[in-house]
């Protein structure tokens, strides 16, 4: 959901332009993901909108029951080609042909990086980091965003290194405005490459994730994409306050150029 308004905020000011985002769902209204969510999918979403610098300029449209992006090249009606079109290269987008006059502009959606925007409210760095690992989602993780590391470990390495700061977990069963407020204050994140990753994308955060693959593609290229054998080390290094503030900068910078990438 970030992703999709991170591309429609980043239209709005390139085009100068309000955006209708036309967000399509398979599942119901009252959908949630788990029944002790404290907010439906079109909550969660308008939340993370109101986030947004001048949310206005984005007006989220969602439609639900929707079977726009289940249909590809495969046909049929059986049960084994309707799991086909859901797997398939399914359809995700759609976007309205480009009006830049000058050609040399880089447009959203079209180039390779993703761009990214800022939160309205400023980033602080208080005595917490924020975790998160996939203890509770639906559904397992895929290949490239598990980790050999225990959890479990981990915590305790990070707050044996840290220890005036206070870890503050985070899962999808928690609130966006709660997941928000702890990542805005927080040292700095740690946790797979996923969840709320792109929260700490737009504040500019350092996020440190944890995989068993080999970084050939991520979300989030500024991140710190570790494996089992880099990341008790780096920790090991971080913990070291000038070490820490440099990473801190380091992140900083790459956000600010992902930020000046489309103007």
């Amino acid at each position: 959901m970030v992703s999709a308004l991170n591309i429609c905020h980043t239209w709005a000011r390139v085009y100068n332009t309000d955006v209708e985002l036309e967000y399509h769902w398979v599942e119901k209204q009252d959908f949630k993901v788990m029944p002790e969510d404290p907010e439906t999918v079109g909550e969660r979403m308008h939340a993370m909108n109101s986030k947004m610098v001048d949310p206005d300029r984005v007006h989220v449209e969602h439609i639900f029951d929707s079977d726009i992006f289940l249909y590809t090249n495969t046909h049929g009606t059986t049960e084994r080609d309707r799991r086909n079109r859901a797997i398939v290269n399914p359809r995700r987008w759609f976007f309205p042909r480009d009006k830049m006059p000058d050609e040399n502009i880089v447009v959203p959606f079209r180039h390779p990086i993703e761009p990214r925007v800022a939160w309205k409210e400023s980033a602080t760095t208080g005595k917490t980091i924020v975790m998160w690992n996939s203890w509770k989602n639906k559904d397992p993780l895929r290949k490239t965003k598990k980790t050999r590391n225990d959890w479990g470990y981990m915590e305790d390495y990070i707050q044996d290194r840290f220890p005036e700061h206070k870890i503050i977990h985070l899962s999808y069963r928690d609130s966006f405005d709660t997941a928000y407020n702890a990542i805005r204050d927080c040292e700095f994140c740690f946790g797979y490459e996923g969840m709320w990753h792109l929260v700490a994308e737009n504040f500019g955060k350092l996020l440190i994730c944890l995989t068993q693959e080999d970084a050939i593609y991520t979300a989030t290229p500024e991140a710190k994409v570790l494996n089992d054998k880099q990341v008790l080390p780096y920790i090991d290094r971080i913990a070291d306050k000038e070490t820490l503030l440099n990473e801190q900068r380091i992140m900083q910078r790459l956000w600010k150029e992902r930020l000046s990438m489309y103007k």
